[in-house]
């Protein structure tokens, strides 16, 4: 027990020399220093937890009245306290460092005289200090813009977010299921119209709002905020993060603007306002990309005047060599690489009952069918060929269609009208044989009835029971299996494999229409009724 008093005296002792050593305080106040900082930590952090909006650069950040900064002073402190700058901009430091004024620093200036000032007192020290949460400030915003106002936001947001969260704003708070509508086609109006430009690697007609964004400060400073610039080059400076106080003006189109573009094989054909000072190399970065068929070779910086210059780019669309300032009316065009568009050779796929399934070359357009088919073997005896088929693409609308012809008559009967010429892609499907036909509606027995070539329609009907009573026999059809075509029965009209045989009942009628049905009967009557009486009376009144 007195060697365990001993070795606790010992290490209390040594604490004790090592924070006097450090220029820090005794054990006791360290501990104190500590609770106290933990307790203004749990307070502070009781504060509403908004969205950061964006990531913080602290060479852009301006620090304010608000900003709540973590710091930690090793080895006085294991634990960092949480300090909030007051509202004339200040701060007051831990460990009697005194008072700093913060106004009008950017964080990475803040941090330095804050770093700067504790190693005044305590050059041993090692000081790590972060923003844990930034403030809340209450900026306006006003032009076009359909929210205008005052909003609370945070002040890690920059310009750019701002506006989408106004926007997002404005999506929420809209009742109105018309103003949807309305806003939804609109919007989808303009995609379309987006997506037709785009395709066709010409550059829409863009706003000016984006580029021209002015952002006025409470102490009488303004920017020139320009947020295409800023995404382009991603560049903070021209998307600055808000202030309290700030104004936000977004200006209306101007049609006297003059444009420069971006147009060819990019990802993202491009218009916009031309500004003083703009290059090639940040005009190029508003297209976000090149396409897979674009020419490096083929790039061309074209002025209004006609003036030509040929760029030279890499595929992340850097400029090699000088970059040129544009004018007003300038124009980059990407160009691209041709492809040969009449395709000789092509492949097509045969599936089902084919000796040689798989894969056939083909020249494009000029074989045909029958050929095809042959060069795979021929067909199996339990083809069927009354219910092939050709399947084949529409690139334009990215759909299937059936190629129009009878594969039994090209093949079989050597139809010429029927042995189409074949495109690449084309796939030729020849199915099993069913052997049965499917009757069903208002027949005593419906269901599949084992196929016979040899028999007609009245013994396929018998087979099947018979007409059930109600059965409408004058408007009983036959379904052919691919086509789907309805087809009268007579003796002319052969019963194919696959085929079905549909029998209807009498319609239903109802009791609204019945009753109207016989209203109006009775309507007619009585108004025949009437203008044969009125005849009467006249003819009577002759006679008298």
């Amino acid at each position: 027990m007195r060697l365990m008093k001993l070795i606790i005296m010992f290490v209390l002792l040594n604490l004790n020399l090592f924070a006097q050593v450090t220029g820090g305080s005794d054990l006791k106040e360290m501990m104190k220093d500590d609770f106290e900082s933990k307790a203004s930590a749990d307070k502070l952090l009781k504060l509403d937890n908004l969205p950061i909006g964006n990531d913080i650069d602290p060479n852009f950040y301006i620090v304010g009245s608000g900003d709540i900064l973590s710091i930690r002073v090793l080895p006085q402190s294991v634990n960092s306290q949480l300090m909030q700058i007051s509202p004339d901009g200040s701060i007051l430091l831990p460990r009697s460092a005194g008072i700093i004024s913060l106004k009008g620093m950017t964080l990475k200036q803040a941090i330095e005289a804050i770093s700067n000032k504790i190693l005044e007192i305590n050059p041993k020290a090692t000081v790590n200090i972060v923003l844990a949460q930034s403030r809340v400030c209450l900026i306006s915003i006003a032009g076009n813009i359909n929210q205008p106002g005052t909003y609370a936001l945070p002040s890690s947001y920059r310009v750019s977010t701002v506006l989408n969260y106004i926007s997002q704003v404005q999506n929420q708070t809209t009742n109105s299921s018309q103003m949807l509508a309305q806003q939804f086609l609109k919007q989808e109006a303009n995609s379309q119209r987006n997506k037709l430009f785009s395709e066709n690697g010409i550059a829409p007609n863009s706003n000016s709002t984006y580029r021209n964004i002015l952002v006025s400060h409470k102490d009488g400073s303004a920017n020139n905020v320009d947020i295409e610039k800023a995404q382009a080059l991603n560049d903070v400076s021209y998307d600055p993060y808000i202030r309290e106080g700030d104004k936000i003006y977004l200006p209306y189109d101007d049609k006297y603007y003059t444009m420069i573009s971006i147009s060819g094989a990019v990802i993202r054909p491009f218009s916009t306002i031309f500004k003083e000072g703009d290059k090639a190399g940040m005009l190029l970065k508003f297209a976000y990309g090149l396409k897979e068929n674009a020419d490096l070779s083929n790039i061309e910086l074209v002025y209004s005047d006609g003036r030509k210059v040929k760029l030279s780019i890499d595929k992340s669309l850097k400029i090699l060599g000088e970059d040129y300032l544009l004018e007003a009316g300038s124009s980059i065009i990407v160009g691209q690489k041709t492809y040969s568009k009449n395709l000789t050779k092509g492949f097509v796929s045969l599936k089902g009952q084919i000796k040689n399934e798989g894969v056939v070359s083909i020249e494009n357009n000029e074989t045909k069918l029958k050929e095809v088919v042959e060069s795979a073997g021929g067909v199996l005896e339990d083809a069927d060929l009354a219910n092939s088929y050709i399947l084949r693409k529409d690139d334009s609308r990215g759909e299937n269609f059936y190629v129009a012809c009878n594969v039994e008559d090209a093949i079989l009967n050597n139809s010429e009208n029927d042995n189409v010429k074949l495109q690449s892609g084309d796939v030729i499907v020849v199915p099993r044989k069913q052997n049965k036909v499917y009757i069903y509606g208002r027949v005593n027995k419906p269901g599949y009835i084992e196929y016979d070539k040899s028999k007609p329609y009245e013994w396929y009907i018998s087979k099947a029971g018979g007409f059930s009573n109600n059965a409408q026999k004058n408007r009983a059809r036959i379904i052919r299996g691919i086509t789907n075509n309805w087809i009268e029965p007579n003796p002319d009209v052969k019963i194919k494999d696959g085929d079905k045989i549909y029998v209807p009942a009498p319609p239903d009628i109802p009791q609204q229409v019945s009753d109207a049905k016989y209203g109006m009967i009775a309507g007619v009557l009585g108004a025949t009724a009437s203008i044969l009486f009125l005849f009467i009376n006249i003819y009577n009144s002759f006679i008298k």
